[in-house]
């Protein structure tokens, strides 16, 4: 935090101070949302936790950079798209 006391905050400084508020005044708050996101994680992938768990754990997210690297087509309907010139 910068503590200069003028009154000037970053937003990441005012969002920390805005959690440390909350958890103090609210303090089953963060858990009720932790449970939430539980909950709907659960209902979204629940048929793949015992293959995740064998794995090791969930998968981590790509990065964009990693995205970026895939070669990918356009998918229209499950199909890939066709080439938008012909080859030669």
């Amino acid at each position: 935090m910068s503590g200069t006391g003028d009154g000037n905050l970053t937003v990441g400084e005012a969002g920390a101070r805005g959690g440390r508020k909350t958890a103090q005044l609210h303090p089953s708050h963060h858990r009720k949302i932790g449970e939430k996101g539980g909950k709907k994680t659960k209902s979204l992938y629940g048929h793949l936790y015992r293959t995740w768990g064998r794995q090791g754990g969930r998968p981590r997210k790509k990065t964009l950079s990693e995205v970026e690297e895939e070669p990918h087509e356009k998918e229209v309907w499950g199909q890939p798209a066709p080439p938008l010139l012909p080859p030669l």
